[in-house]
């Protein structure tokens, strides 16, 4: 059954056709055949780095996860100025203290 791609997913196999057609136009590999993460990098378009952390990742048998979507929460008040929140803060101070004398 074929398998859905999202749009990075067909970026990186874009960009690995394209190094493989160099390689085929340069007649062998651009780099040597043992700099394997080198070589998965410049032809994904990805930083060494990354390929090594992911490399690390595959042979520790750990998950590969994807970095959580950032899902900003609308502040509860808005618009209130710091004299108004200073205000609000001594009124609370001054029921605390009232209740708490009796």
């Amino acid at each position: 059954m074929p398998k859905h791609l999202n749009s990075t997913a067909k970026k990186l196999i874009a960009s690995l056709i394209d190094y493989i057609e160099k390689e085929r136009d340069n007649g062998g590999p651009l780099l040597p055949l043992q700099a394997v993460r080198e070589r998965v990098a410049q032809a994904l378009n990805v930083n060494s780095s990354t390929v090594s952390a992911i490399s690390n990742a595959v042979k520790n048998n750990e998950l590969l996860k994807s970095p959580s979507k950032y899902r900003p929460y609308p502040k509860s008040v808005t618009d209130i100025t710091h004299l108004n929140v200073d205000s609000i803060r001594n009124a609370i101070y001054e029921i605390y203290e009232k209740v708490r004398r009796y």
